[in-house]
């Protein structure tokens, strides 16, 4: 799913996290609307930030409700 799906599907859906999970079900990660879009814009830096890396992958997302 490229990172512009992904936006579409967070603003439709109006949710602020994902839970991915691989081609089994299992849980594998998260993406975060502000992940999402640091990947479009760059790095968005507040109090509450440290440094890691994003996880980008093309596996199946669970939305967080």
């Amino acid at each position: 799913m490229s990172v512009w799906n992904l936006l579409r599907q967070f603003q439709i859906r109006k949710v602020h996290m994902a839970v991915v999970l691989n081609g089994y079900g299992r849980t594998v990660g998260i993406v975060t609307l502000e992940g999402v879009v640091e990947e479009i814009v760059g790095d968005i830096f507040d109090e509450i930030d440290s440094k890691g890396s994003l996880i980008t992958s093309s596996m199946t997302l669970m939305f967080c409700y």
